[in-house]
């Protein structure tokens, strides 16, 4: 109808155009263009039409002109494509996937290239699940590159993701989180499998991870098989320099995004959770922390729960620290050899001369030190309450980031007075923590 109103227009007004054209050309051409919109898609559609019929052409010259000519057409070309992927023989089927997705890859450029540059930070352009990932990292420009980082490796989680947020609070919401669970689970056992070869996931691949398991309240509920989800993001986590996650400005969105993840994980993996988030500086680790203070987990999960306390804490926690005063378990032991092979980290290196030497390093004793769960529970209950902790450990040397280092609170292994008077004098200062006012 609007075709045919402007065709009058001209046949019988023609004057009137005649008049646009001289004194307002800018908008006789709009009103022009408007009149021609509906032909030329057709236009468009007809050359895609025949284009498609031309990629099954005998001639390998015409083959590869009509795809060179459909990839400079488009994204008006992309569906009429996408059905020639169903309909022709299986070679027209690869060329339109080919050509299918360089378009795509054409549009997600220029969308995300317009995404990171929008001043308004709530705009997400049509790319699923930024709300979420905004509301954990913030909408700064780094978050964004990550984020469209993550679409790049990790798109289709993120279709999964956004349609759980879409369907929450209707009949379809249960579907949605099975299916994004099942996603979840597909992608970690693939990923799982490149880590065997010895290919690490990239920064895309954790962060799609990360992301997902955000919206379960416990990651046992991720697919039939939740440990491969925890499982490659512990992989991947462990590894700090891996991929575009070590650049700086990423650290700050990726320890946000692990902190939502942490506290929903599985006891079995308190021990590797607590160690990143020791490592990496993340505070939610103090909430897993909590749960495995008591004997009986695994020495090496209290070790790093009284670490992350020590770190992540609040006086709060110097209550159910100081149950474990009494606790004579051995947790570390060594020989003071001046401390080579022997780092602040807790990290042990054998300490033998070079392959090939005759000689031996230089020691100062073979005096055996050792360190116990009650040696770190005073640190902590120290360090928490903003007391002095070289004043019980003369070799402890306080650190920006309040990290515990196993060296620093070990006594000789024949002369546990010290130890036993350090934690004798606390306990004596502090009557409200003793049993039973606790």
């Amino acid at each position: 109808m609007q075709s045919q109103w402007y065709a009058s227009i001209r046949s019988h007004c023609s004057w009137i155009l005649i008049i646009l054209v001289c004194y307002a050309p800018n908008v006789a051409r709009s009103q022009l263009a408007v009149a021609d919109e509906p032909a030329a898609t057709q236009s468009i559609d007809e050359e895609v039409e025949s284009l498609i019929e031309q990629l099954s052409s005998p001639s390998f010259s015409n083959r590869e002109t009509a795809s060179k000519r459909l990839l400079e057409i488009g994204a008006p070309a992309l569906e009429l494509v996408r059905q020639a992927k169903q309909l022709q023989s299986i070679e027209v089927q690869e060329r339109a996937n080919r050509i299918c997705e360089e378009i795509d890859k054409g549009i997600f450029e220029n969308v995300t290239k317009k995404f990171i540059l929008s001043a308004d930070q709530s705009q997400s352009f049509g790319l699923p699940a930024w709300d979420l990932f905004r509301s954990i990292t913030g909408s700064s420009r780094t978050s964004k590159l990550l984020f469209v980082t993550m679409l790049r490796t990790q798109g289709d989680l993120a279709k999964h993701i956004e349609s759980v947020i879409q369907s929450k609070g209707t009949e379809n919401s249960v579907a949605a989180y099975e299916e994004l669970g099942a996603k979840a689970e597909t992608e970690a056992e693939r990923l799982h499998l490149r880590i065997s070869r010895g290919e690490l996931p990239t920064a895309g691949d954790t962060v799609g991870l990360l992301l997902a398991c955000a919206l379960f309240n416990d990651t046992a509920a991720i697919g039939s098989a939740s440990n491969e989800v925890n499982e490659v993001i512990v992989s991947s986590l462990y590894r700090t320099g891996q991929g575009d996650s070590s650049k700086p400005s990423y650290e700050r969105c990726m320890r946000a995004l692990a902190g939502q993840w942490i506290p929903k994980t599985p006891s079995s993996f308190a021990s590797d959770v607590l160690s990143i988030a020791h490592q990496r500086g993340i505070p939610e680790g103090a909430t897993i922390a909590r749960r495995h203070l008591d004997a009986s987990n695994d020495r090496e999960t209290r070790v790093f729960a009284l670490q992350c306390l020590a770190r992540f804490g609040n006086a709060g926690d110097i209550a159910s620290v100081s149950k474990l005063l009494d606790d004579e378990l051995i947790v570390y032991e060594f020989n003071d050899q001046s401390n080579i092979g022997f780092l602040r980290d807790g990290i042990h290196e054998d300490n033998m001369p070079p392959p090939g030497s005759n000689g031996t390093l230089p020691t100062r004793n073979d005096r055996k030190l050792i360190v116990r769960i009650n040696d770190l529970a005073l640190a902590v209950c120290l360090q928490l309450g903003s007391e002095d902790v070289g004043a019980a450990f003369p070799k402890y040397q306080p650190n920006e980031s309040n990290s515990l280092f196993l060296v620093d609170f070990a006594f000789p292994a024949d002369d546990q007075t010290n130890h036993k008077l350090a934690i004798a004098r606390w306990k004596q200062e502090h009557p409200q923590y003793a049993p039973g006012n606790n």
